[in-house]
């Protein structure tokens, strides 16, 4: 009988040795989702700030004299620049701009317009 509660002894020992091993090695939540794993870091990239294409305000345009125009409100002529684009053309409806490889048309109106 002795013999008997001596291994019964060494056996619950060796089993709460063995948990207690297990449970440090994987050091985790008891309370978390069966499956759950650390979620990779994510890494975004930032975007490109969209450039901000002037706004045409005014055209005006005088028979003795050429096209003016009012943009981001700054009254330019064709030649002149304005937040960095180069107006090459103005007419009675647009303005046209150029910056770098790229031309920009700007209208006041579209031309269907319905009353």
């Amino acid at each position: 009988m002795v013999k008997y509660k001596c291994l019964l002894l060494i056996a619950f020992g060796l089993s709460f040795g063995v948990q207690a091993e297990t449970t440090a090695k994987e050091q985790h939540d008891p309370t978390e989702p069966l499956g759950w794993m650390t979620p990779n870091k994510v890494v975004t990239k930032k975007a490109k700030p969209k450039e901000k294409i002037p706004t045409l305000q005014l055209l005006t345009c005088a028979d003795s004299q050429p096209c003016r125009a009012v943009i981001n409100n700054k009254l330019v002529r064709k030649g002149d620049e304005v937040s960095g684009y180069h107006v090459t053309a103005i007419d009675d409806t647009a303005v046209i701009l150029n910056k770098g490889s790229k031309t920009w048309t700007l209208e006041l109106f579209s031309s269907d317009i319905k009353y």
